[in-house]
């Protein structure tokens, strides 16, 4: 049990390290985290709101409304609406340019700019509009690398989004940029160095010459004999 509880502060505390960078990106939806989508299609044009949004709903979901702090999974194409590139998508989850997934995050915390915020707040479960988000409520003066294009500052944006579910659960989906191929020497150097540590807190006369020897070369200044 020793041995177990060292092993797992390493790796704990790699993760708590590259959880921040990770970001909350697509992730897959099961049991309580599927809502059954459907809906009525929309009447009228578009609708604009008081900060500037302009919205016009394609189908009026029939499933739960979202509230601040939900977490909400979307499917979405968006688009540079201004300049010389109005009508470049920059970024969407949809097939094929998409991976199918769909994308999550947690309302009303500034995990996406805030005409999207705004825009997904007022929908349902299974609703589907288009927002027209001024750059007053985007980027504003930034500039955003999306997956298939570079948002210039200043640019309006254009998101065809669609409301699928409100997860359930812990948010566990930053894991899926962590745990990859690309991070397994970083995660397999930090369980090699786990395992010595537990082995250099074994009495001596319980483990072979050789590895008494290994010890220390393997973790070098972290070990001890004292």
């Amino acid at each position: 049990a020793h041995i177990f509880g060292m092993l797992a502060a390493p790796i704990v505390s790699a993760l708590a390290l590259f959880a921040p960078l990770a970001g909350n990106r697509p992730a897959r939806l099961h049991g309580a985290g599927r809502a059954a989508l459907g809906g009525t299609m929309a009447v009228g044009g578009w609708v604009t709101t008081g900060s500037g949004l302009r919205y016009n709903d394609m189908m009026i979901g029939a499933g739960e409304a979202p509230e601040a702090g939900t977490r909400v999974a979307v499917q979405y194409t968006a688009k540079i609406a201004s300049g010389d590139l109005n009508g470049q998508v920059y970024d969407t989850t949809r097939l094929p340019s998409g991976n199918g997934e769909p994308y999550v995050f947690t309302l009303g915390k500034r995990r996406v700019v805030q005409g999207w915020d705004e825009g997904v707040s007022t929908m349902r479960v299974g609703g589907r509009r288009t927002l027209a988000i001024p750059n007053s409520l985007g980027y504003r003066g930034l500039s955003y690398i999306g997956n298939r294009q570079r948002v210039p500052p200043g640019a309006d944006l254009e998101i065809d989004v669609e409301l699928v579910a409100l997860p359930s659960g812990v948010d566990l989906t930053w894991t899926r940029r962590i745990l990859t191929l690309e991070n397994a020497g970083p995660f397999g150097i930090l369980f090699v160095v786990g395992v010595f540590q537990g082995l250099a807190a074994l009495p001596p006369d319980d483990l072979p010459p050789w590895l008494l020897d290994l010890i220390p070369t393997v973790l070098g200044s972290q070990f001890s004999r004292d």
